[in-house]
């Protein structure tokens, strides 16, 4: 049994590592969108192309920019493939940074991500931001799952909206089977009584 478990743990580690990954969150609320970031990102492979000044902002623009900067900044690339945008929306909206929020920048056109100075590689982001009184059509939002990869294997996800699920799973034929079957036995007992 030692030997088996010992062999679970080996082949799961031979799976290779698991990368990191940042989620945005859109949701539409009681007439405001909500943006919560969650994640980390693994900087193997990504180098930074320029600082940007102590700023405070929550900003979208579903064309060029998406994010929380919450102090000074650096820009990184590291050879992002994905979506140009998340929507048709042409215009920097400006929105309010939630209270201890970590500094994540997104833009999906030329691939950079905003990190503070100091962070380091694997760290938990945590930011959060309202857009008041806006709605996805206001900013230009389409509704869907927007997914980027950096070079390194690590994804950016933009959810924007709640998660559909294209194809629902069908009832498999041998659970139909078995509920026919129990009801008709259950028939045939009535029946007999």
């Amino acid at each position: 049994m030692r030997k088996f478990i010992a062999g679970l743990f080996g082949a799961a580690l031979a799976l290779g590592t698991a990368h990191a990954a940042v989620t945005i969150s859109l949701e539409e609320s009681a007439g405001d969108v909500t943006m919560d970031i969650n994640g980390s990102i693994d900087m193997t492979g990504v180098f930074a192309v320029s600082d940007i000044d102590f700023r405070i902002n929550a900003f979208m623009d579903p064309n060029d920019l998406i994010g929380v900067e919450n102090g000074f900044i650096v820009l990184y690339s590291g050879g992002v493939t994905g979506p140009d945008d998340i929507g048709s929306g042409m215009t920097l909206n400006f929105g309010s940074v939630g209270v201890g929020s970590d500094t994540f920048t997104f833009d999906p056109r030329f691939g950079n991500i905003g990190l503070t100075t100091d962070y380091q590689s694997g760290s938990i982001i945590s930011a959060s931001a309202l857009f008041a009184n806006e709605s996805f059509a206001s900013l230009g939002v389409t509704m869907g799952t927007y997914v980027w990869t950096l070079g390194n294997g690590d994804t950016i996800t933009i959810q924007a909206g709640p998660v559909m699920d294209p194809d629902p799973v069908p009832v498999p034929l041998p659970a139909l089977l078995f509920a026919t079957g129990v009801s008709l036995i259950g028939l045939r007992k009535r029946r007999s009584a």
